[in-house]
């Protein structure tokens, strides 16, 4: 029989819920700054930036409650599922995942201004006209 998932701590539930609702209150602020009216007022004292911000966070609060509670039921089924896994397949897992990385790494193609191999540059020309090596850079009068 398999045990059965305990009551959400409401703690872990309010701290994911408050990062719903400020993400929430950023894209809020976001698209009321796209949509500004220059700081008229739109409803009442609230400008269309408040007005944004108070609509973001709303649905953010609502949302992040059931986002959070969702969160929380997945984490315990994992949690309930790598308890029966033995360890050998857990630590082969890991271990595949990180070859498999590099070899990604290893064969992606990178353009020659982000290969970590060689220096970064300019894409055209340079950014002198003359090289530092062919002249002096001062000239000093005898």
């Amino acid at each position: 029989m398999s045990p059965r998932l305990g009551r959400t701590p409401n703690a872990l539930v309010e701290l994911l819920r408050l990062c719903v609702v400020v993400f929430f209150a950023g894209i809020g602020y976001y698209v009321a700054q796209l949509l500004d009216d220059h700081g008229k007022p739109s409803l009442g004292p609230f400008s269309g930036i408040g007005l944004g911000i108070v609509l973001g966070s709303a649905l953010g609060y609502v949302l992040g409650g059931v986002l959070s509670r969702g969160t929380i039921t997945v984490v315990r089924r994992t949690e309930a599922g790598l308890r029966d896994t033995p360890a050998e397949y857990i630590v082969a897992g890991a271990v595949g995942t990180v070859i498999g990385v590099v070899v990604a790494v290893g064969i992606t193609p990178l353009p020659p201004t982000t290969r970590f191999s060689k220096p970064h540059t300019r894409d055209q020309g340079s950014a002198t006209e003359v090289p530092s090596s062919s002249t002096p850079r001062r000239v000093v009068p005898w």
